[in-house]
Order: structure tokens, then sequence, then C-alpha cells
């Protein structure tokens, strides 16, 4: 959008990233896009955070009404075992991340 009003990049991320305008060039008879419905259709799309998803109780618990508040070592097994069902948990995200106050409360 930058490249196209004329103005510099805002930052490294957008310096850097490719243009899209070449997926905007051409004689214009390229084909169409054809949108996926499946997991609409089939419903999946509406099967997120089901009530008896495993870890559904313990994350009930947590708090997320603020950033960083839910206990991340626990979340971090949660969101692997609905993602990875029995595979064992990498030691690694069981590790308690130290607390540093940063006087930010907010």
């Amino acid at each position: 959008m930058e490249a196209l009003l004329g103005l510099p990049p805002m930052n490294n991320n957008d310096a850097f990233c490719s243009m899209l305008a070449p997926e905007f060039a051409g004689p214009g008879d390229q084909t169409p896009y054809t949108a996926d419905y499946s997991n609409r259709d089939n419903g999946l799309i509406y099967t997120a955070n089901p009530k008896n998803a495993a870890g559904a109780k313990a994350s009930m618990k947590m708090d997320f009404s603020h950033a960083d508040r839910a206990p991340a070592e626990k979340l971090n097994v949660i969101l692997w075992k609905d993602a990875m069902g029995n595979a064992p948990v990498p030691p690694m995200l069981k590790v308690r991340a130290k607390k540093t106050d940063d006087g930010d409360d907010d």
C-alpha cells in the first residue's frame, strides 16, 4: 500500500517484504479464485473450543482478562495436547518463565 501511495516503508518488515503489484499485473485473464467452503459446509468451523475439549476445564479457570495472566506453562501443555493428542509434551513447553516486573500494569 505504501508503494502505491509513494510513501517510504514504515519499518523493516515493510521494506523487505515482496511487492503485491505483480499479482495484479497482466492482461486480466487470470483464472478466478475459488473459495474453499468445505469447513463451513461440514460444520468444522463451528466446533472451535468445545466444552468437552481436552484442557477445557483447566483453561476455564485461567484468567484471560489481561495479557499474560494465564500461566503460560499450563496453557502451552493444553494447546500441545489439543494439537498433538497423546504425543509426549516437549520439556521446554513445561518450563515456567521467569517473571519480570517492567512496572507496566496495564
